[in-house]
């Protein structure tokens, strides 16, 4: 089993899909984000200012690159 978001995105890329490589880098940029709020998470009272379009971004970008390896699979 492959721990880590980096680790599954290297192995998808071991096996010969592309991930365009700004998308690559936002992702674990995002990641690293989910896990200092999972360790670290704001005080109660100052919560983290993560906001609807911010969500609305990654979701965005989950989507393009799935659609992206799918597209390539179909190939």
């Amino acid at each position: 089993m492959l721990n880590g978001l980096r680790k599954k995105l290297e192995e998808v890329t071991k096996q010969e899909y592309t991930i365009d490589r700004e998308d690559y880098d936002e992702l674990l940029e995002w990641a690293n984000l989910r896990n200092a709020l999972s360790h670290f998470p704001p005080e109660q009272y100052r919560p983290a200012w993560l906001l609807r379009e911010d969500l609305i971004e990654y979701y965005d970008l989950v989507k393009k690159v799935i659609t992206d390896l799918n597209n390539q699979l179909k190939k």
